[in-house]
C-alpha cells in the first residue's frame, strides 16, 4: 500500500488513491520485522507528555472534547491544489545544495545517526518543498534544516540531530548565542537566591526551566565537533548543576 500504491485481495490488485499516509504510535517499534515499515515513513514528529505549566488548558480542553466531542477540521487545499503544487515542488532545483547534503550525511553517520539510502533520497523532496514554502526555487543550506524531521529514529536522536543542524547549518556563533543566553538566565537565577532565602513559586520556575536548559547544554556538549564550544557547554553544566542542587535543597526535593 505504502509503496505501490496497491492492496491484493486473491489474485486481484486493487489500486489505491493514497496521497499521504499518517500513523500515530506510543512506542517505537523494535522489532526487526516493523523496521522496513518505520522508515517508509518519512517525516517523524515526537513528542512529549503535556508539561506541568500547560496541564491546566489541557483539562479544559478535554472536558469540551468529552461534551462537544472533536471538531471536523476545515478543508485547507483541495486535491486538484496539492497535486498542482506537488509539480512546482518538483521543478525546484536542489542541486544547489546536494555538496552540502552529501556532507551533512557523513557527519550524521559520525555521530552514530544513519540514514537508509530511502531516507537519503526521499529527502530532496522535502528540502525542494521546504524551499518553495520560502518562496525560493533553488533550495539554499538552510532548507537543509528539514533533517530533523526524517534523521532522527526517536526523541532523544531528535535532539542530538537538531544541535548538528545547528552546528552545521547556523554557524559557530548562533550556538554561542544560545549558550549565551543560558549563561546569562543562569546569572540571573543566582542573583535572585542572593536576594531572597524565603520561599517563593518561582523557584520551581526556575528549577524546571534550569533542567531543561541542563538537558539541552548535556546534547549541545555529546554533539558538538567544535572543541571551544564542547567546553564552554560543560562548563555551564556544572554551573548549572549547582544551582539545580541549590534550589532542590529550598524546595526540599
Amino acid at each position: 500500500l505504502m509503496n505501490e500504491r496497491i492492496i491484493y485481495d486473491g489474485y486481484n490488485e486493487i489500486p489505491v488513491p493514497l496521497w499521504t499516509l499518517i500513523g500515530a504510535s506510543n512506542a517505537i517499534p523494535e522489532e526487526q520485522e516493523y523496521q522496513a515499515l518505520y522508515d517508509r515513513f518519512l517525516h517523524r514528529h515526537f513528542v512529549k507528555p503535556v508539561s506541568e505549566d500547560k496541564w491546566s488548558s489541557l483539562l479544559e480542553h478535554s472536558w469540551r472534547i468529552e461534551k462537544e466531542g472533536y471538531r471536523a477540521p476545515a478543508p485547507v487545499l483541495t486535491l486538484e491544489e496539492l497535486k498542482d503544487i506537488n509539480r512546482v515542488v518538483l521543478s525546484v532545483d536542489v542541486s544547489t545544495v546536494m555538496q552540502k547534503l552529501v556532507k551533512l550525511y557523513a557527519v550524521l553517520e559520525d555521530q552514530g545517526l544513519h540514514l537508509t539510502d530511502r531516507r537519503k533520497g526521499k529527502a530532496l523532496k522535502t528540502i525542494a518543498a521546504h524551499s518553495l514554502l520560502h518562496g525560493r526555487t533553488a533550495a539554499v543550506e538552510e532548507d537543509l534544516v528539514v533533517l530533523k524531521y526524517i534523521a532522527p529514529r526517536d526523541y532523544e536522536e531528535a535532539e542530538k540531530v537538531s544541535v548538528i543542524l545547528m552546528e552545521e547549518l547556523f554557524s559557530r556563533e548562533k550556538l554561542l548565542e544560545e549558550l549565551r543566553e543560558i549563561e546569562n538566565n543562569i546569572r540571573e537565577v543566582k542573583a535572585y537566591l542572593l536576594r531572597t532565602r524565603e520561599f517563593h513559586p518561582r523557584l520551581l520556575e526556575y528549577l524546571r526551566g534550569l533542567e531543561k536548559a541542563q538537558e539541552k547544554l548535556k546534547k549541545v556538549a555529546s554533539s558538538v565537533t567544535d572543541d571551544y564550544v564542547r567546553m564552554k557547554a560543560q562548563n555551564l553544566i556544572v554551573e548549572i548543576g549547582v544551582v539545580i542542587d541549590d534550589l532542590k535543597s529550598r524546595l526540599a526535593i
